[in-house]
């Protein structure tokens, strides 16, 4: 998964991605590699922008995080509307990840979160 037939490990990386794994089972239970993987190459592409010279012209790194931004976005919103329907059919368990404890968690005036502010919160 990262180490296989090398003499050498380059250890930063790799606990990087080892890490948005884990966040990423742990909020949404997503445990499909190829899924990770793509979403991790997402979450670079942001990270690499972000850090870049601000010009939105196609191509230029800026421009990549922009989109990679707008598909990051949309990403939890389609599992959380999943979720709920899941859920409120029986499909899955209230307990089953932070996502699931997030929709029945309620504020002090009972109010659970809408799926606009559920995305917020796993976004940061």
């Amino acid at each position: 998964m990262g180490w296989e037939g090398k003499d050498e490990v380059t250890v930063f990386p790799l606990t990087q991605r080892y890490t948005f794994w884990l966040v990423v089972c742990l909020f949404l239970s997503v445990e499909d590699p190829s899924y990770l993987g793509w979403l991790a190459d997402l979450f670079q592409l942001l990270a690499s922008g972000i850090i870049s010279i601000p010009i939105n012209l196609p191509w230029t790194p800026f421009n990549c995080a922009i989109e990679a931004s707008n598909l990051i976005r949309k990403e939890p919103r389609a599992i959380i509307k999943q979720r709920k329907v899941d859920l409120a059919e029986g499909k899955a368990s209230p307990t089953q990840d932070m996502l699931s404890h997030m929709f029945l968690a309620t504020n002090e005036d009972g109010k659970h979160m809408t799926k606009l502010d559920i995305t917020d919160k796993i976004l940061g």
